[in-house]
């Protein structure tokens, strides 16, 4: 009997550890979403599979894996690119860490610190405190942006004022020489002594405009003063707080990561001759303007418009769209002084809201209309 001897020959392939690379994980930005990639290398000549990537750390819930999620494979003497996202909440150092999870070598895993910073966008504004008027007077109180609005990157804002009523009264805007010229202003709120003004650019570009020390202001609040029965009108003096805030609705910055100083300012209501300086523009007439939109809103197919041009003036009367886009032209023409009314057919007008802008001799009026049918 012949015996033959049969040999097993078992061939052994190494096995490589995989590694990662990725690009600096110390992340300093503003307070808004960021990438970074993560590159998972196999140097195996056979694909490796990402079972699972945890992340975990004090602050794990500000990240997360965008693309891919496990499990993925890593092609033989590849890689693959895994992007992930910080989103943080609020400003300051955020710690975690992502652990890469490895079919082979069984068991491996690879652990990958992140570190974050993320900053505070800051801005500071500003309004006069020295503003005096008689009792029974309009006074316009101008608020400053001592910051470039860009920054914001939003083509709207909020503004909200309040102060004490007793003596005061905010009854309109003024766009005229201020950097909030290119969009309109909506009110909202009938509460005395707080008031919101809501602005939006036409173009819905970002609101631009503000440097330290600006002389333009971002907007004029008009307010009138008065005096209460039994008050005497040759004595009264008193100084009322103006506060006021301001909020970028949309811009991509969350609030917690917005640092605004919004000092208020301060109108004085002083009866003494001696000490009166009533605050006005430094350009252009004052109070041309739409007067009167009657109906607004408006359902009966007419608009009755009552504007005053305060001097002699190419005076120009448009109605446009939310984004600036000329509907109708009212008024087109030299007109002297005085009080106009105009009307203006809606008939066939799409609902909606629509501005009357007003332009004569160096002011820009704007005023909403709303249209329903």
């Amino acid at each position: 009997v012949t015996h033959r001897q049969v040999f097993l020959i078992a061939k052994v392939q190494s096995i490589f550890k995989p590694n990662i690379t990725s690009i600096p994980f110390d992340w300093f930005f503003l307070c808004t979403e960021q990438d970074r990639t993560v590159t998972v290398q196999n140097t195996n000549d056979f694909d490796i599979t990402v079972t699972d990537a945890l992340l975990g750390g004090t602050d794990a819930a500000e990240f997360t894996i965008v693309t891919p999620q496990p499990p993925f494979s890593v092609p033989a003497n590849g890689s693959r690119t895994v992007i992930l996202r910080c989103s943080p909440s609020n400003v300051g150092s955020l710690s975690a860490d992502v652990t890469f999870n490895f079919n082979v070598p069984k068991g491996y895993s690879i652990n990958q610190p992140l570190s974050v910073s993320a900053s505070q966008l800051s801005s500071s504004f500003w309004a006069s405190k020295k503003l005096h008027t008689l009792p029974g007077a309009d006074v316009l109180f101008p608020i400053y942006a001592n910051s470039p609005l860009e920054q914001f990157q939003s083509p709207s804002f909020r503004l909200t004022i309040s102060y004490d009523p007793s003596h005061l009264e905010d009854f309109d805007y003024v766009q005229d020489y201020t950097h909030t010229t290119v969009g309109a202003f909506s009110v909202v709120g009938d509460t005395a002594g707080y008031r919101e003004y809501d602005y939006q650019t036409l173009d819905n570009s970002i609101v631009t405009g503000g440097m330290p020390n600006d002389t333009v202001p971002l907007v004029y609040i008009k307010f009138h003063t008065r005096l209460n029965p039994g008050e005497e009108q040759l004595t009264f003096s008193q100084a009322y707080d103006i506060h006021y805030s301001i909020n970028f609705d949309r811009s991509p910055y969350p609030s917690a990561c917005v640092l605004l100083s919004t000092p208020s300012g301060v109108i004085t209501i002083d009866s003494s001759c001696s000490s009166v300086s009533l605050f006005k523009p430094l350009h252009g007439p004052d109070d041309a303007g739409v007067q009167s939109i009657t109906p607004n809103p408006s359902t009966t197919g007419t608009v009755a418009v009552t504007i005053d041009i305060p001097s002699d003036s190419p005076v120009k009367l448009d109605v446009i769209d939310v984004l600036g886009n000329t509907v109708k032209t009212l008024v087109n023409e030299d007109r002297q002084r005085g009080y106009y009314d105009i009307n203006w057919n809606t008939e066939g007008v799409p609902a909606g809201t629509y501005y009357l802008r007003l332009r004569t001799s160096g002011t820009q009026k704007l005023r909403q209309v709303l249209i329903m049918h």
